[in-house]
This record gives structure tokens, sequence and C-alpha cells, in this order.
């Protein structure tokens, strides 16, 4: 990895000192030198003179070039490949930010990291051959979605607003941007994002915006209008804008989804901007927006087992070098020489308009068929888990066997995303009620368990519910509360899978078989530090639940989709499992995943073959690894989780895996 690493810096910074463009000789550098020496509004200056120098920029843009350049003013350089190499500095740091944001958005994907956005032909070609400048603004746009995942709205609608004030057409996305805060965001939080956005915009550009040289060079300039160049007429009178019409399109079914995760947006991203140059007069800097976006949908599905997964490569490649070939080769803009190699023009263009033409198109169709994988994976992919009914999860178990506890680590994960309800609340009676003396709460008959069914049955279908809570501290039922419907509903209780209409509307059961010994431990702990039980009361209790816990509590693991058993026990510290999952769910390549980081893990068939039994003594497991686990088993489990979820360590990481996958396969499979 290192290897390539240090290629890639060699091939940038030879390309950074000894390649330029007319562009940036004749158009870029001029201007920030008038910027820089007349200390004066550049766009006016230019505009009332008539200099033919274009700078199709914003503000920032202009500010951040200012600052190498002002180092060469100051220094008084003239020499060509220092000055050359310092003006690019911050295409470099550009190039190094994105690169850090992706490696943290995918840990252990160095190489493909590197494969596919560090190396790319496009993205050294365009910023340091071509020396355009288009790198900055998709930094600032990529790392603003990146703060979007991590759900920091202030420095995310702070980079947004920075990415504006570089470049218009970060305005081609902005609607996508909405939409997801609109699906994933309060309505206080979407309006915080506007105003910082665009306050940003007017702050950064407010000493030129409203001169008539930026009005004229930035917001009217020829590249602003190119998103109506290419039309249909349907009369003499009305045209379609082909362009605008299908980024409508796209918008709209943008729109369509019930849910938008980020890496539903990552794919439309990538296909706005695909769609842009596809439509539109190509120009070499502009396919530097598409690079990072299809770089995470390569990464992604890397090693993935999808169909034709070597064409997605091939199509990628197949882009890198028939871009490289059109630009190198063939394109041409207003006589302006392309590459300037040692401060010389370098002329290998082919002066041949059917070939010119013949490349061009292949272009095209190459990009298209980009476009149609990125749809047909990355977007369509995400449809996987669109029910129509929300996923009910009934764990069961006996008092004390740390439901509560795994249901907590599934808050965690599910996040905003879930429902958690605990059986407790269906309790006939408060705790000083006379009838606990003849009954107890294992007992079905003490609890509402029909009442229960009714909610889960209208949490399901997407109805809410008035439902009252149980409080420990006190025993007192509280007011009852309106629920909301989610897209996952979790409920833990004594019998939260006993009935069997609960079953067949349950999509998992999951069992808590805790060993005694633990289960003594645990209970006596929590109902004597936080229930503020004596502990003679506590232990009195568990010998008279015994036999109800045999009769009416146990006997749900027949019906559970998976058991959970813990094993080993050091210092009362769970660290080995044996799991019973139903043996039609699909984990062979998850088991083997596992078997890395833990190789003598044993599993077999029970006797009637209905259950896969696994037994997993002493595994440890770093959250890292279990995300890395996660990546590679459960395809767009983004579409389940929260946006910032965590999965734990360990044991916790482990249980969380189990339920993840089996999760995923029966939404998947139904």
């Amino acid at each position: 990895m290192r290897y390539i690493f240090v290629f890639g810096i060699i091939i940038k910074l030879f390309a950074a000192v000894l390649f330029s463009s007319e562009y940036k000789e004749s158009f870029f550098v001029p201007f920030v030198d008038i910027f820089v020496t007349l200390q004066e509004n550049p766009w006016e200056h230019v505009y009332l003179n008539s200099l033919s120098i274009e700078f199709p920029y914003h503000s920032l843009m202009l500010y951040v070039y200012s600052i190498p350049y002002s180092v060469i003013h100051l220094l008084d350089i003239n020499n060509f490949y220092l000055s050359n190499f310092l003006f690019k500095i911050p295409t470099l740091i550009s190039d190094f930010i994105i690169l850090i944001l992706l490696r943290k958005l995918f840990p252990g994907k160095d190489k493909e990291i590197l494969i596919f956005y560090f190396l790319s032909p496009i993205v050294i070609y365009s910023c340091y051959l071509h020396s355009q400048l288009d790198l900055f603004p998709i930094m600032l746009l990529f790392s603003s979605i990146f703060f979007l995942q991590k759900k920091n709205i202030s420095i995310s609608s702070l980079l947004l607003g920075l990415a504006f004030a570089t470049k218009l057409n970060v305005l081609v996305v902005f609607p996508l941007i909405l939409l997801y805060l609109y699906r994933n965001f309060k309505v206080e939080e979407i309006f915080k994002y506007i105003v910082i956005s665009f306050f940003i915009y007017f702050i950064i550009n407010s000493p030129f915006i409203f001169s008539d040289g930026f009005k004229n060079l930035v917001l009217m300039n020829e590249q602003q209008s190119l998103l109506f160049s290419l039309s249909l007429a349907f009369n003499e009178e009305v045209r379609l804008f082909v362009t605008l019409f299908f980024l409508s399109v796209l918008y709209i079914r943008f729109a369509s989804y019930k849910k938008i995760n980020l890496d539903l947006m990552d794919s439309y991203l990538a296909l706005s901007f695909s769609l842009l140059i596809l439509t539109i007069s190509p120009r070499p800097g502009w396919y530097v927006w598409i690079v990072p976006f299809i770089s995470i949908f390569l990464i992604k599905y890397s090693d993935k087992k999808i169909k034709n997964n070597t064409s997605i490569t091939l199509i990628f490649w197949l882009l890198n070098i028939l871009y490289i070939a059109y630009f190198v080769f063939f394109h041409t803009n207003k006589d302006m020489v392309d590459i300037l190699l040692f401060n010389s023009p370098l002329d290998i263009k082919v002066d041949n308009l059917l070939f010119k033409d013949f490349f061009f198109t292949l272009l095209e169709v190459v990009l298209v068929a980009m476009m149609y994988r990125i749809y047909s994976e990355g977007v369509r992919s995400n449809k996987i888990y669109d029910k129509k009914d929300n996923f009910l999860v009934c764990i069961s178990g006996d008092s004390g066997s740390g439901k509560t506890y795994f249901q907590d680590i599934f808050k965690k994960i599910v996040g905003s995303y879930g429902v958690f309800l605990e059986g407790d609340s269906e309790h006939k009676w408060e705790r000083d009620n006379p009838n606990w003396k003849n009954i107890t709460h294992l007992n079905p008959k003490a609890n509402y368990l029909y009442s229960q069914n009714e909610s889960l049955k209208k949490l399901k279908i997407g109805e809410s519910i008035e439902r009252r809570d149980y409080d420990h501290n006190t025993g007192k039922f509280t007011e009852s509360n309106r629920v909301d419907p989610k897209d996952f509903i979790f409920i833990s209780g004594l019998h939260s899978f006993y009935l069997p209409k609960t079953r067949s509307i349950a999509n998992l059961t999951i069992f808590l078989d805790t060993p005694d010994d633990l289960k003594f431990s645990w209970k006596v702990k929590r109902d004597s530090m936080e229930r503020n039980y004596p502990v003679e009361s506590i232990k009195k209790k568990i010998e008279e639940r015994e036999e109800d816990f045999k009769n009416f509590i146990s006997i749900q693991k027949n019906y559970a989709d998976i058991i959970f058993r813990y094993q080993a026990i050091e210092d009362k510290a769970v660290d080995s499992l044996v799991v019973e999952l139903d043996s039609s769910i699909d984990i062979e390549s998850f088991l083997e995943s596992l078997k890395e980081y833990k190789e003598d893990i044993v599993w077999d068939f029970n006797e009637d073959l209905s259950k896969l039994i696994i037994n997993i003594e002493g595994l440890k497991l770093a959250p890292s690894d279990a995300m890395k686990i996660l990546t590679e088993n459960i395809p767009n489990h983004d579409e389940m989780l929260d946006q910032d979820f965590n999965l734990g360590a360990d044991i916790d990481a482990l249980m969380s895996l189990f339920v993840l996958k089996s999760i995923s396969y029966k939404m998947s499979d139904s």
C-alpha cells in the first residue's frame, strides 16, 4: 500500500512542478495578480477594461489561490517551476483532504481508495497537468457531506456555504441535500442548515457580488448558460431544456424514496454530476466532480459478490482511458494550449474531426454505462429493505437474563429508526397490589398479552398507539403516551412472543437463555442497586418463580429464531457464546468472516436440522473489526442503521452482528 501511495505522490509532485496550461498562465494567474497587486475588484477591473481574462469562479476561490500567489509576489519568485508548484498547493491540500475523508469512511480499504481515487487519471490530468482548480470546491462539498453523515449540521452547512462561494455548479446537488435533510432532520435543523449555507455564501462574496463585473463574468458567464445549451425544439417558439429536464426527473425520483440514507445520496450525487457532463459541452475540469463519488461506489462494491462485479471496474478504467484519449489528443477550446511542459506548449493534438467525434461518442457511451451501474447497484440495491410493513423484533427471556441490556445495545445501533418497548408495561397490577401474592409476573395470566399483541400489530402496519410504561423505581404505571411507528419495533419482555398470534406477526424472535448463576448475579445486582429491593426478598422471589419460568418462559425457546446462551464466565464477565440459529438463515460467509478473528469456531446442525448450533469461545472483537465484518456481510446496512450507530465490541458486537445478519436476511428474503 505504501508503494502505491508514494508512486501517486511522485506522479502528482512531478506533474505539479513540470506541467501547466495556457488556461492557468493566461487566465488564472493574471486574474489573481490583479487582485494581489492592485488590491481591487478583479472582476470589475477585467470587465471595465475589456481584458481577455477569465476566472469563472466565486470569491473564495480567489482568496484561496491568492495565498500562494502572494508568497510568489512577495518573494519575487521568477522561477516557473517553483511558482507553478506553489500555485497548486491548494489543489494538493484538497486532494489529501478527500483522501483522508475516504479513509475515514472506508477503514481497511486503503488499496481500493488509492487505486480508484488517488491514482485517478482524471484528477491527475485535469488538476495537475491541465491545472484546473475544481478539486478545491469538490473537496468542500465532499467534506460537507462527510460531516452531514456525522450529523454535524453546523459544520456541514458552513462547508456547503464555502462550496457555494467557490463555484455555482454546487447548486446542482443542493436539492438532493435538502431532500436528505427533509427525510432525516427536524424542520428547525433544516432551516438552520439553509440559513448558515447562504449566509456564508453572501458574506464571502459581499465585496464583489453587486458589481457589474462579478454579475457578468461569474453569475452570467458562458459556463453558467451551458445548463440550457442542449435543447429539444417542439416548434419555433417552444424548447425543452434537456439537462434541466433530466435533472428534474432525478430530483423527483430521489424525493419519492420513503427513506433516504447517505449511501443513496452519494449515488445520486454521482448521477447528478454525471448527467451534467453528459449533456453539456465537456470541460476537462468538470469530470473531476464525479471522481470522489464514483470512487465511493467502486470502493463500497469492490469486495461484494454482485453480478458482473468485474464489469464495474472495467467501465471505470474505460472511462479514465477515454477521458485521457479525448482531452489529451482531441479537445480544443478557444485556440488555447491545453498542456505546457517545461513552460513550453506540448502540441500533440490530432486534427481529425471524425476521430474526435468518435472518441467523444465512446466517452459519452461509457459515462452512460457507469451511470447505469451506479443506478442498478448503488441505487436500486438500496431498495432491498424497502418493505410495506415495519419490522418486528421480539426479545424474550427470564427476569434478570439481560433483556433490557440487550435492547439497549440496539438503541445505539438502530437509533432513530426504532421503537423500543418493554413488556412490563402489560402487567395487570402495580407492585403493591395484593394479587401478586397469588400469582407471579411470569404467569401469562398476570399480563395483558392480547392487548400487547394488538399494539404490536398496529405499530407494524404503521399506526400509532397509546401505551403506558411501568416505573420500576415506584412500582407504578405512568400516564399513557402516544407511540408512533418506525421502521423497527423492538419489544423485550417475559412473554414477548408467547402467543401464537404474536409469533405470526413477528419478523424475528430472540430468546436469551442465560445460565442460572449469571442470571442470579445480574438480577440481585439490578434489583438491589437500581430498584432498591432487599437482597433476601430478591432471592425469595427467584425461588418462587422457578416453576413458572419452566412452564411459561423457557417454552418460548422452541419458537425462537435465535437463542443466545452465554457460556464461559470469568469474574462475572461473559467471554463466550453459544448461538442457536434458525437454519434457514444463510450465514456461511458471515461465519467465514468471523474465523478471521477466531479460527476455532465450532458449528453444526441440531438433530432435526432446524437449527445451527455455533460455539464461539473467548472471541475478542474490536469495534473496527466488527465494522469490517458488517460491511462485508450485510449489504446496504445503512438502510437499517442509524447514521451514528455503534456496534460495540467483543460479545456485544458479536450478538449485534448475528441479529443484524438475521434481520438483513429476513428483510431481503421476504
